[in-house]
């Protein structure tokens, strides 16, 4: 750590976090009229959307699905285009040519996760890890900026954990990411975050992904523009996933030629992203005329960070004669101009990524940008990051910026900025104010990144440096550690009168239906949530009945009521102390008795789609404390 601490070193604490947040920069256009009086009145105004359009459109579509392509061909058809929301960190051919031909198309990518979890139930390091890693393995897979990200499942709240939908708000701004089409159309209020702290939203809807409805296409359009006219984002996502077969696709595209309208900016994920920062940050105003001729001065964020070069249209009040950006004469479209971002501060064409975990306080070399090496370090104690880059192609380097990508719990450092040259940037931690989580923080795996842009040989571009500080998560008494897995049988062998003696407190539990009790601890999890994976047996069962259980013994401090917690929708039945529970849900009041109570979960085919399950105990002081009920080894 000390090695990166020294030399040439630049703490950046003394410009203004707004323009560091987006790299404003200034361009001047001059603007030729037919008569001076003409240019004593000309004013020009940036529009909402290109070419006066009234609302953005774009469309939404989920999981790593070779589908997406033939979904993106059908959209392209139609002047419109495909942002693929992906899962995971590794690409077959497959799916790398699906990719390149959403991108070839006009298309973007976005981000789903890594293993699509319900993030309210992972650690919060954990959180944060899912959603903020594959944005920097997406970007140096496919060398495209990635910021549109959309939830799992759409879920992020926790009965038990209240903050975690924040801690899920904030990962998502702090992973960098710009634009989350969502169901719900304001995002910062689900997430309980400010408004400048949150992704773009959008009215999003579906038509039914396998057999797509007129009627619905219609009903959603109409309830979109009129939440739009009432104040919601002007903006509309139609998805949400690609499971039409060949003639669903192509109702999709007949109902889609129905709703069309002069109104919508057709367009993908990272071009409303992008255009839609720099109207609400840019600004144009008049600086000076003289004769006919009038200079006026366009301040706007780089595309270094929004996700697209899109440029920005401008509207001048009296029609010009022409118009300068600089030396270069633009053309209008429709008697509007578009002016495009300087070279210089596009968005990089090449990204590479360097992960550090594990792998000392050593450098390593860049794979796309030979002869570059970085350095990356971060230690959680202290609350320190540090790189440094060098290497026999360090001369090729200019105008190096730093974004460090942080958890929630730390309050975003400003960005690093070789302003000398330094070859060395630095920042330091401090807890977040606006998320009073550091303890939820304290254990697993916690995970830094650097967005690194600079130009190489004149190029835009970027490295991504990683590293995680890894520790352990110790044993608590939860349901997370100690709760007992049979299975998977086949339903037919349920027993109701066996479950029910299984569930009795203290009684021994033995095999059943050939299946053995085991322990099954996943420490990515909060302490109230245990494993299991229905997708990983789903092929197994096809449309025959499976059954699972789990059991876990509760402490209760004194006899009475207590609100139980669930994953219900996964659960086909529950045993408490010996008898069935009827018509369990989430949060409901349950009686236990003082001391050691036990609860079994019988889980049917309803549990194939879930990746983990919500099990816990709570009474006035928090959670009850779980314990490992015994079983014949």
């Amino acid at each position: 750590m000390k090695r990166l601490f020294t030399g040439v070193l630049l703490l950046l604490s003394t410009f203004l976090a707004s323009a560091v947040a987006d790299d404003i920069y200034s361009q001047s256009l001059t603007a030729i009229f037919a008569t001076p009086e003409d240019a004593s009145k000309a004013a020009a105004e940036i529009l909402q959307f290109p070419n006066g359009k009234k609302i953005a459109f774009s469309t939404r579509w989920d999981d790593t699905n070779p589908r997406h392509l033939d979904t993106a061909k059908m959209l392209s058809e139609r002047g419109l285009f495909a942002t693929c929301y992906l899962v995971g960190l590794h690409f077959d051919k497959k799916s790398v040519a699906t990719v390149s031909g959403i991108l070839e198309l006009g298309g973007a990518i976005g981000a789903h996760c890594i293993s699509h979890p319900h993030l309210e139930t992972l650690l919060p390091n954990e959180i944060f890890r899912e959603i903020a890693y594959e944005r920097a393995v997406l970007e140096s897979r496919f060398d495209t900026n990635v910021v549109g990200f959309v939830l799992p499942y759409m879920s992020y709240s926790s009965e038990i954990d209240p903050k975690v939908k924040t801690c899920v708000g904030l990962s998502i701004s702090n992973a960098g990411y710009r634009v989350s089409p969502e169901i719900f159309p304001e995002n910062h209020k689900r997430f309980g975050i400010g408004k400048s702290d949150g992704a773009y939203s959008s009215c999003t809807f579906s038509v039914n992904d396998r057999n797509p409805s007129r009627e619905l296409m219609l009903k959603n359009i109409d309830r979109a523009r009129k939440n739009i006219s009432n104040g919601a984002p002007p903006h509309i996502t139609l998805g949400i996933h690609s499971w039409q077969d060949d003639d669903g696709l192509k109702r999709l595209g007949e109902y889609i030629d129905e709703i069309k309208s002069d109104d919508f900016w057709y367009c993908n994920e990272n071009d409303y992203a992008a255009y839609r920062t720099q109207f609400l940050k840019s600004k144009i105003r008049k600086i000076s005329d003289r004769g006919n001729s009038v200079l006026f001065e366009l301040s706007r964020p780089s595309a270094l960070h929004i996700g697209s070069d899109i440029p920005l249209a401008v509207k001048f009040s009296v029609p010009p004669v022409s118009v300068f950006l600089g030396a270069k004469e633009l053309s209008a479209e429709n008697g509007f101009y578009n002016i495009p971002q300087y070279a210089s501060r596009a968005v990089p064409k090449k990204i590479d990524m360097l992960d550090f975990t594990g792998k000392g306080g050593g450098s390593l070399e860049s794979g796309k940008f030979k002869g570059l090496d970085f350095s990356f370090d971060f230690d959680r104690d202290s609350g320190g990051i540090a790189l440094k880059y060098g290497g026999k192609s360090m001369m090729k380097v200019s105008n190096f910026r730093a974004r460090w990508i942080v958890p929630p719990c730390y309050a975003t450092p400003l960005d690093g900025v070789a302003y000398k040259g330094e070859l060395s940037l630095m920042a330091k931690l401090v807890p977040n104010p606006k998320l009073d989580y550091m303890e939820a923080f304290s254990e697993g795996n916690m995970l830094v990144m650097a967005q690194c842009d600079f130009l190489f040989e004149g190029v835009p571009a970027r490295v991504w440096l990683a590293r995680a500080d890894c520790r352990t998560v110790p044993d608590s008494d939860c349901a997370r550690d100690n709760a007992a897995h049979l299975g998977d049988f086949d339903a037919s062998l349920n027993d109701s009168a066996k479950f029910a003696e299984f569930s009795k407190p203290g009684s021994v539990l033995k095999d059943f239906a050939g299946c053995s009790w085991s322990g099954k601890s996943n420490k990515r999890l909060r302490e109230f949530v245990v494993d299991f994976n229905g997708f990983r047996i789903m092929k197994k069962y096809g449309k025959s009945q499976m059954s699972y259980l789990i059991c876990a013994d509760f402490d209760a401090p004194v006899a009475g009521e207590y609100k139980f917690f669930v994953s219900d929708r996964a659960v086909g039945e529950i045993y408490l102390n010996g008898r069935k529970i009827e018509a369990a849900k989430s949060g409901m009041k349950i009686k236990l008795g003082e001391g050691l109570n036990r609860i079994l979960l019988v889980l049917d085919n309803k549990a194939l789609r879930a990746n983990n399950l919500v099990f816990a105990v709570a009474g006035e002081n928090g959670l009850l404390p779980c314990k490992a009920p015994k079983s014949v080894k």
